[in-house]
Protein backbone atom coordinates (compact mmCIF):
# COMPACT_ATOMS: atom_id res chain seq x y z
CA UNK A 1 0.00 0.00 0.00
CA UNK A 2 1.48 3.46 -0.94
CA UNK A 3 2.28 5.58 2.30
CA UNK A 4 -0.43 8.62 1.41
CA UNK A 5 -3.08 5.53 1.29
CA UNK A 6 -1.98 4.64 4.77
CA UNK A 7 -2.18 7.85 6.01
CA UNK A 8 -5.63 8.13 4.52
CA UNK A 9 -6.90 5.04 6.12
CA UNK A 10 -5.35 6.26 9.21
CA UNK A 11 -7.35 9.16 9.07
CA UNK A 12 -10.64 7.89 8.23
CA UNK A 13 -10.02 5.37 11.45
CA UNK A 14 -9.87 8.55 13.79
CA UNK A 15 -12.94 9.85 11.97
CA UNK A 16 -14.71 7.00 13.11
CA UNK A 17 -13.39 7.03 16.71
CA UNK A 18 -14.81 10.39 16.78
CA UNK A 19 -18.48 9.31 15.86
CA UNK A 20 -18.92 5.92 17.15
CA UNK A 21 -17.89 6.23 20.68
CA UNK A 22 -20.42 9.23 21.58
CA UNK A 23 -23.19 6.79 19.96
CA UNK A 24 -22.54 3.80 21.55
CA UNK A 25 -21.36 4.55 25.26
CA UNK A 26 -24.21 6.70 26.64
CA UNK A 27 -23.27 9.69 29.02
CA UNK A 28 -24.36 8.65 31.97
CA UNK A 29 -24.21 8.78 36.20
CA UNK A 30 -24.18 5.13 36.53
CA UNK A 31 -20.81 3.86 35.96
CA UNK A 32 -22.11 0.21 35.37
CA UNK A 33 -24.23 1.68 32.10
CA UNK A 34 -21.12 3.28 31.18
CA UNK A 35 -19.35 -0.12 31.96
CA UNK A 36 -21.42 -1.97 30.04
CA UNK A 37 -21.59 -0.17 27.10
CA UNK A 38 -18.18 0.19 26.77
CA UNK A 39 -17.84 -3.36 27.26
CA UNK A 40 -19.93 -4.16 24.12
CA UNK A 41 -17.98 -1.37 22.23
CA UNK A 42 -14.84 -3.69 22.75
CA UNK A 43 -16.08 -6.40 22.34
CA UNK A 44 -17.51 -5.46 18.64
CA UNK A 45 -13.87 -4.59 17.79
CA UNK A 46 -12.50 -7.00 18.98
CA UNK A 47 -14.65 -9.03 16.72
CA UNK A 48 -14.12 -6.90 14.23
CA UNK A 49 -10.45 -7.04 14.24
CA UNK A 50 -10.23 -11.12 14.93
CA UNK A 51 -11.95 -11.63 11.57
CA UNK A 52 -9.95 -8.57 9.56
CA UNK A 53 -6.98 -11.02 10.70
CA UNK A 54 -8.12 -13.89 10.09
CA UNK A 55 -8.98 -12.97 6.68
CA UNK A 56 -5.46 -11.15 6.38
CA UNK A 57 -3.88 -14.82 6.93
CA UNK A 58 -5.53 -16.71 4.70
CA UNK A 59 -5.73 -14.28 1.74
CA UNK A 60 -2.76 -12.18 1.81
CA UNK A 61 0.57 -13.28 0.34
CA UNK A 62 3.94 -12.95 1.99
CA UNK A 63 5.41 -11.09 -0.64
CA UNK A 64 4.72 -9.96 -4.11
CA UNK A 65 4.41 -12.65 -7.29
CA UNK A 66 6.10 -9.78 -9.19
CA UNK A 67 8.30 -7.24 -7.78
CA UNK A 68 7.44 -4.09 -7.21
CA UNK A 69 9.93 -2.04 -9.22
CA UNK A 70 12.85 -2.92 -11.38
CA UNK A 71 15.22 -2.29 -8.40
CA UNK A 72 13.61 -5.27 -6.26
CA UNK A 73 14.10 -7.44 -9.34
CA UNK A 74 17.67 -6.54 -9.45
CA UNK A 75 18.38 -6.52 -5.78
CA UNK A 76 17.85 -10.35 -5.30
CA UNK A 77 19.31 -12.27 -2.54
CA UNK A 78 22.59 -12.57 -3.63
CA UNK A 79 23.30 -9.75 -6.28
CA UNK A 80 25.92 -7.21 -5.70
CA UNK A 81 23.41 -4.69 -5.11
CA UNK A 82 21.90 -6.47 -2.14
CA UNK A 83 25.78 -6.21 -1.10
CA UNK A 84 26.89 -2.98 -0.92
CA UNK A 85 23.44 -1.40 0.77
CA UNK A 86 23.99 1.25 2.31
CA UNK A 87 23.63 0.70 6.48
CA UNK A 88 21.17 1.78 8.87
CA UNK A 89 23.58 4.32 10.62
CA UNK A 90 24.61 5.92 7.12
CA UNK A 91 21.41 6.42 6.04
CA UNK A 92 20.39 8.24 9.65
CA UNK A 93 23.26 10.12 8.76
CA UNK A 94 22.32 11.32 5.41
CA UNK A 95 18.71 11.81 6.97
CA UNK A 96 20.13 14.37 9.61
CA UNK A 97 22.41 16.31 7.35
CA UNK A 98 20.04 17.11 4.75
CA UNK A 99 18.03 20.08 5.18
CA UNK A 100 15.40 19.70 2.80
CA UNK A 101 14.31 16.55 5.27
CA UNK A 102 14.77 18.44 8.61
CA UNK A 103 12.37 21.46 7.37
CA UNK A 104 9.71 19.08 5.93
CA UNK A 105 10.08 17.25 9.76
CA UNK A 106 9.43 20.61 11.58
CA UNK A 107 6.66 21.25 9.33
CA UNK A 108 5.01 17.78 9.36
CA UNK A 109 5.75 17.54 13.28
CA UNK A 110 3.86 20.77 13.98
CA UNK A 111 1.31 19.91 11.89
CA UNK A 112 0.52 16.44 13.73
CA UNK A 113 1.07 18.19 16.64
CA UNK A 114 -1.51 20.60 16.17
CA UNK A 115 -4.15 18.07 15.09
CA UNK A 116 -3.20 15.76 18.16
CA UNK A 117 -3.28 18.82 20.20
CA UNK A 118 -6.96 19.70 19.12
CA UNK A 119 -8.58 15.68 18.84
CA UNK A 120 -7.17 15.74 22.20
CA UNK A 121 -8.51 18.72 24.38
CA UNK A 122 -11.88 18.69 21.97
CA UNK A 123 -14.05 16.83 24.22
CA UNK A 124 -13.41 18.68 27.13
CA UNK A 125 -13.42 22.26 25.81
CA UNK A 126 -16.76 21.57 23.78
CA UNK A 127 -18.47 19.98 26.75
CA UNK A 128 -17.63 22.57 28.97
CA UNK A 129 -19.79 24.86 27.65
CA UNK A 130 -22.36 22.73 26.06
CA UNK A 131 -22.79 19.67 28.64
CA UNK A 132 -24.42 16.97 26.94
CA UNK A 133 -23.47 17.43 23.68
CA UNK A 134 -20.77 14.57 23.11
CA UNK A 135 -22.51 12.90 19.84
CA UNK A 136 -21.80 16.58 18.77
CA UNK A 137 -18.56 16.84 19.80
CA UNK A 138 -18.09 13.81 17.49
CA UNK A 139 -19.52 15.62 14.51
CA UNK A 140 -17.14 18.27 14.95
CA UNK A 141 -14.30 15.73 15.27
CA UNK A 142 -15.06 14.18 11.82
CA UNK A 143 -15.43 17.44 10.44
CA UNK A 144 -12.41 18.41 11.27
CA UNK A 145 -10.73 15.31 9.71
CA UNK A 146 -12.78 14.96 6.83
CA UNK A 147 -12.25 18.23 6.02
CA UNK A 148 -8.00 17.72 6.10
CA UNK A 149 -8.49 14.79 3.98
CA UNK A 150 -10.61 16.95 1.51
CA UNK A 151 -8.00 19.61 1.58
CA UNK A 152 -5.28 17.55 1.13
CA UNK A 153 -6.60 16.05 -1.87
CA UNK A 154 -7.78 19.19 -3.15
CA UNK A 155 -4.34 20.51 -2.43
CA UNK A 156 -2.35 17.47 -4.49
CA UNK A 157 -4.70 18.29 -7.32
CA UNK A 158 -3.78 21.92 -7.58
CA UNK A 159 -0.18 21.35 -6.76
CA UNK A 160 0.09 18.47 -9.86
CA UNK A 161 -1.57 20.94 -12.20
CA UNK A 162 0.11 24.03 -10.95
CA UNK A 163 3.52 22.31 -10.55
CA UNK A 164 4.38 24.87 -7.85
CA UNK A 165 5.69 22.56 -4.94
CA UNK A 166 7.29 25.51 -3.30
Amino acid sequence: MFPKRKKKLRLLGIAIGFVLPPMLVANSDDLNVIGNDLQWMFNYVAGLTTVLFILIVLFFQAKPPTPPSAAQKVAGPGSEEAENQITFMQSLKNLITNVNYILLLISYGMNVGVFYAISTLLNPVVLKYYPGHEIDTGRIGLSIVLSGMLGSVVSGIILDKSHKFK
